[in-house]
């Protein structure tokens, strides 16, 4: 063989050669095309779920605000009512007048007199009011 024969040989085996590896490239280029397309699939599946995830908690949370909202306006209805109960109970008005009376400086007696309270009734109500003089 003369050398431009060797030359053209090589040349060829080179070409096969860089053909062979360009085909195994795209080849792998393909597979790992395929890996990724799927693992995108995979995240976009995954983010689908979270973004479900993530409505239904807001849902949830609007639901139990809702829910507290509708609590909280009971309970003060309720807590009025009370009020209202207490100031129309002649007991408790009794006892209101009788703070005012020790708070004007009223013996037990005369608290036992105007608000027919028992003696330990008026008592009380004179230790409670000088606790809240020695508080202040």
């Amino acid at each position: 063989m003369n050398p431009g024969m060797i030359m053209t040989a090589a040349l060829a085996l080179s070409q096969v050669l860089l053909l062979a590896v360009v085909a195994g490239s795209i080849r792998s280029m393909r597979g790992l095309k395929r890996r990724v397309e799927q693992q995108e699939q995979r995240h976009a599946a995954r983010l689908r779920t979270l973004q479900d995830d993530i409505a239904a908690l807001c849902d949830g949370a609007v639901g139990v605000g809702d829910h507290l909202y509708h609590v909280e306006r009971y309970l003060h209805r309720l807590s009025e009512r009370q009020d209202q109960a207490d100031m129309n109970d002649p007991a408790y008005q009794s006892f209101d007048h009788a703070v005012r009376l020790v708070k004007g400086g009223a013996t037990v007696e005369q608290i036992m007199a105007e608000c027919g309270l028992a003696r330990s009734e008026a008592e009380l109500i004179m230790m409670l009011n000088r606790t809240e003089k020695a508080a202040c």
